[in-house]
């Protein structure tokens, strides 16, 4: 659901740019609703590996907190 609502607002952004044809308030609304929803899928997907921490022993909580560190170093 978050991330058909990233595509969402990715696709409205596209579309304020196709028809605006410069940066317009309208582009920067559109800029700002994607920040949203990738923030919102952001803390979505933290939440997710926090609660699947608390399921796991803390040898296997510790290495699931290493590979989402190493995860987000990498990424762009």
């Amino acid at each position: 659901e978050l991330a058909e609502a990233l595509r969402e607002a990715n696709r409205q952004l596209a579309r304020a740019i196709a028809e605006d044809k410069a940066y317009t308030p309208r582009v920067t609304a559109a800029v700002e609703h994607v920040h949203h929803r990738m923030g919102d899928l952001q803390k979505a997907s933290i939440e997710h590996v926090f609660a699947m921490r608390a399921e796991l022993s803390p040898e296997q909580g510790d290495k699931l907190l290493i590979l989402a560190q190493k995860a987000l170093e990498q990424s762009p």
